[in-house]
């Protein structure tokens, strides 16, 4: 059983109001570089920083640059705001750790070379943020169980973490600091689902910088040389989640379905706007579809359409606590299909409301540990991300930084500076790898992009518990034609 998760009272408000500035204690970007051990961070802006809040988390605010923290492992306790930060075996300026990531000198091991930089640049904070974050949390999670290990071929890996607040223009900004400032050799672990541009893989390209373990919902998966899915992603991305929630609609005889989903984000559109294409690929009925911003507070306009039309199966595509809102508008006016979502709350299992709700999925289920991979995904999870909860977005970030591992050890790395031609050179070895079955056979071929995998799972929650029908890990076949 995965232990209780808990939540500070500066997250909750951060959740109700979309922003985590304003929790915590006002700090100058000096103290939080000292506190990280960052003696020589040159920075331009000298604006306050905001630390407290949620774990693991670091927002920036628009227009601010921000310094990074580059401390090993997994979550903090801490949240940044303006500033850059994975840390976990330190804390900045003062401020507390979990006391997750065991460094080389707590397993005993030295070092062989200097620590290997990466970047996580994706929206933390704010609706998609919390959506989608859990890519990030899952990577720090990795970061914390290799470094405890004595880090890959000797070196200690530093995931520097930082929140694009949603803004494509920062995102782009944020890439070109990390490359170029920091010298991050792969981005891993980005939530990149709003604001991913084609100038940024465009940069990134230039640079012959790999984003290893794309989040799975953006355009640019199948068409750059320099990213490499760890999942079903691009156009295939929405499909998959069809296909799986499809397969347990069909054994109970359930067609006629509705779609609510947001305006926020772009995945969101695609989703709308193909909808009855994908309903019609996988044998469901169509009948409605809207779409409605994740701040409304009340959904019964959009329920009575829903039961109005017949509908029988409503799929909804927002965060959690959206989510909630619609199954508690559509309960209210004695409407209960069959919900459907592919977004997962802690404890939701034990609720009422969530019992018999289908869930539709491209990696492997993160809440049944029954093969050795998800089995070390969960400990690592337990140790590096107590508080972080467990949801979806984990498996598709823990998947990408196993395929990052999986990279550097196909490189034979040796005590020298780790380069992206290393990281590139072990991914393009790479050739129908499954990562032990969190996901569909993954291959590279050097100046190609990747090969599209189409893998798919149906979940769903009965007795108080999530369950998986035909297994943790994900059915895989031959793409379906788009």
């Amino acid at each position: 059983m995965h232990p209780t998760r808990r939540r500070s009272a500066c997250a909750v408000a951060a959740a109700l109001s979309l922003l985590l500035a304003g929790c915590g204690t006002s700090l100058k970007r000096s103290e939080i570089e000292r506190g990280a051990g960052l003696q020589s961070v040159q920075q331009g802006s000298s604006a306050p920083l905001t630390t407290g809040g949620q774990p693991g988390v670091t927002t920036g605010a628009t227009g601010t640059t921000g310094a990074p923290s580059t401390t090993t492992g997994g979550s903090t306790t801490g949240t940044t705001t303006g500033a850059i930060s994975n840390g976990t075996t330190g804390s900045a300026a003062g401020g507390s750790s979990t006391g997750s990531a065991a460094s080389s000198s707590t397993t005993g091991a030295t070092a062989a070379g200097p620590p290997l930089v990466i970047a996580a640049v994706g929206t933390l904070t704010g609706a998609t943020g919390e959506a989608t974050k859990g890519v990030t949390e899952a990577a720090q999670a990795w970061v914390g169980m290799v470094n405890s290990r004595g880090g890959v071929a000797g070196h200690q890996v530093k995931l520097i973490v930082v929140d694009d607040g949603g803004d494509t223009n920062r995102h782009l900004q944020l890439v070109k600091q990390m490359v170029e400032q920091y010298h991050a050799v792969a981005l891993v672990g980005s939530a990149e689902t709003s604001t991913q541009s084609a100038q940024a893989v465009s940069y990134l390209e230039s640079k012959g910088v790999p984003t290893v373990g794309d989040d799975g919902s953006n355009s640019f998966g199948y068409k750059s040389k320099m990213i490499f899915p760890a999942v079903t992603a691009a156009n295939y991305y929405t499909t998959a989640i069809s296909f799986g929630f499809a397969s347990l609609a069909k054994k109970e005889n359930k067609k006629k379905i509705a779609l609510i989903t947001c305006v926020e984000a772009s995945i969101c559109q695609t989703a709308y706007d193909n909808f009855e294409k994908e309903m019609g690929r996988v044998g469901l009925n169509p009948v409605y579809k809207t779409q409605t911003s994740v701040t409304q507070p009340d959904f019964t306009a959009q329920c009575i359409s829903a039961r109005n039309a017949g509908a029988e199966l409503l799929s909804v595509g927002m965060d959690f606590n959206s989510v909630r809102r619609v199954v508690n508008s559509c309960r209210q006016q004695g409407y209960t299909p069959k919900f459907i979502t592919p977004a997962v709350g802690p404890g939701m299992e034990k609720e009422a409301i969530w019992q018999g709700v289908y869930i539709g999925w491209m990696a492997f289920s993160p809440f049944v540990a029954d093969t050795p991979a998800i089995q070390e995904f969960r400990a690592a999870m337990d140790r590096y991300q107590p508080d972080a909860g467990i949801n979806l977005e984990h498996s598709v970030g823990w998947v990408g930084a196993k395929l990052f591992q999986k990279a550097l050890e196909n490189a034979r790395l040796t005590s020298k500076a780790v380069t992206s031609a290393d990281v590139l050179r072990g991914l393009w070895a790479i050739h129908g790898d499954d990562l032990g079955g969190l996901t569909g056979p993954l291959s590279f071929t050097k100046g190609k992009p990747a090969t599209p995998v189409f893998c798919f799972i149906g979940m769903t929650i009965s007795g108080n518990k999530f369950v998986n029908p035909s297994g943790s890990r994900p059915h895989c076949q031959a793409p379906p034609k788009l």
